[in-house]
Formats: structure tokens, sequence, C-alpha cells
């Protein structure tokens, strides 16, 4: 099946599938489970391909943190 979006971009099962993937990385999934979701083999596969979608990770991690002293 191959679909194109309103720019003529392709939209095909492996874009669908990575808009998913991205999806959950947006809403702070854990990438353990966005691992499981994707059927990735492993978890840099995982973070090497949405970890750039995980930019408040780090300041949620920094923010508990503090919370906790």
């Amino acid at each position: 099946m191959l679909r194109y979006d309103s720019q003529g971009q392709t939209v095909d099962f492996h874009s669908l599938r990575h808009t998913c993937g991205a999806w959950l990385a947006l809403r702070n999934v854990n990438p353990k489970v966005i691992q499981a979701v994707m059927r990735h083999s492993s978890i840099s596969l995982t973070l090497d391909t949405y970890g750039h979608l995980m930019p408040s990770a780090h300041e949620d991690a920094i923010k508990h943190f503090s919370e906790l002293m």
C-alpha cells in the first residue's frame, strides 16, 4: 500500500510505524516500552532512532533528583 500526503510525501507502512514510535517518544513513554512496542532487538536501536525526541527526559530527571534533596 503506497499513498501520498497533501505535500506529495510517501505514506507507507514504514512511515506509520515510525510515527507510532515518535509519538510514544514525544509522550515521554519509557524507552524500554517503546522498544517492546516497536519490537526492536536492542535498546540502543530505540534510543538511536527516537532519543532526539525525548529532550525533556533529562530535565525531568534533574527535577526529580532536585526534589529528593
